[in-house]
C-alpha cells in the first residue's frame, strides 16, 4: 500500500491545486489545506477518481493557532513526509494607503504561519527514517522588490532567507528544504487582492500547471531555489548585475503597465 503522504496549504486553487495534481500523478496521498471547503471537496473527488490516491482535507484558516495544532496532529497521524507551505496573500498599495489590519493579516499568513508550519515540519521529519521534503513558496519578489508591493516583497524576501538558512541547518539529515520563487502565475492572488489586470494575462503569466511541475521536479532534485520560467531567471540575474534600486525602479514601472 502507498503510504507516502504530502500536505499542501493554499491548495484550493492556483499553484496549490496544481501542486496537488502534480503529486497525485506521482502517487502521493494528499492532505489539502485551505479555507474553502466546497472547492476542497471537489478537488478531493477529482484526484481520487483520476489518480486513485487517498485524499483528505482540512478546511481551515491557518492564521489560527488552533488550526495549526489540528494540522500538526494530521501530519503526525499520517507520518507526512512532504509539506508545501503555499498559502499566501498579496497586498498592492502604497504605504500611505496601507491599512494596518491588512498588513498584520499578510504578515500572519505569509510569515508567521509559514514559520510555524516549517518548524513543525522539521521537528516531525526528524523522527522519520526516510527522505523528507519541505517546500516554501516565495516569489521573484524575494529578489526584486516592487513599489506598491513593499509589504508583500518584504514577506517573500523573508521566506527565501528563512528557507535557505533552514536548509543549511538540516543539510546533514534526511530533510530537503527548497524555496519556490515563481513570477507572474495564473491564479486568484491578484483578484483576491482586489488588483485589476490591464492586459491579457496570458501574455505575461505562466500557467499554474507549468510552475507546479517545475517545482516538484526541482524539489526532488534537491534544488535550493527553484525559479520557473526564463524571464524570471533573467529578472533575478539582472538584479545581481545591476544596482538593486535600479532593478526595483524599472520592474515597478513595468509591473504598473500590467496590473493596477
Amino acid at each position: 500500500m502507498n503510504e507516502n503522504w504530502a500536505l499542501i496549504t493554499g491548495s484550493s486553487s492556483g499553484i496549490g491545486k496544481e501542486l496537488a495534481i502534480s503529486l497525485a500523478k506521482r502517487n502521493w496521498n494528499l492532505i489539502l489545506v485551505a479555507r474553502r471547503e466546497p472547492l476542497l471537496a471537489q478537488i478531493k473527488k477529482s484526484l481520487t477518481d483520476t489518480y486513485k490516491v487517498k485524499v483528505e482535507y482540512i478546511a481551515a484558516d491557518i492564521t489560527s493557532d488552533d488550526e495549526i495544532l489540528n494540522i500538526k496532529k494530521k501530519i503526525e497521524k499520517h507520518n507526512v513526509s512532504l509539506i508545501i507551505n503555499n498559502a499566501g496573500i498579496l497586498n498592492r498599495s502604497t504605504v500611505k494607503e496601507l491599512v494596518m489590519k491588512e498588513v498584520q493579516k499578510l504578515h500572519k499568513l505569509n510569515i508567521e504561519s509559514l514559520t510555524q508550519l516549517s518548524i513543525i515540519s522539521i521537528n516531525h521529519f526528524s523522527n522519520l527514517s526516510k527522505p523528507c521534503y519541505l517546500l516554501n513558496v516565495g516569489s521573484v519578489n524575494s529578489y526584486v522588490a516592487l513599489s506598491k508591493s513593499s509589504i508583500y516583497s518584504g514577506s517573500k524576501a523573508y521566506v527565501k532567507a528563512f528557507s535557505l538558512a533552514l536548509r543549511e541547518e538540516v543539510s546533514d539529515t534526511n530533510i530537503t528544504v527548497s524555496c519556490l520563487c515563481p513570477g507572474g502565475t495564473e491564479s486568484e492572488i491578484l483578484e483576491a487582492a482586489g488588483v485589476g489586470q490591464k492586459v491579457d494575462p496570458g501574455k505575461f503569466l505562466m500557467s499554474g500547471q507549468a510552475v507546479a511541475e517545475i517545482a516538484i521536479k526541482g524539489l526532488f532534485k534537491n534544488q535550493a531555489i527553484i525559479i520557473p520560467g526564463m524571464m524570471n531567471k533573467l529578472t533575478i540575474l539582472l538584479n545581481r548585475i545591476l544596482p538593486e534600486w535600479l532593478v526595483t525602479k524599472v520592474s515597478s514601472k513595468i509591473m504598473s503597465k500590467f496590473i493596477g
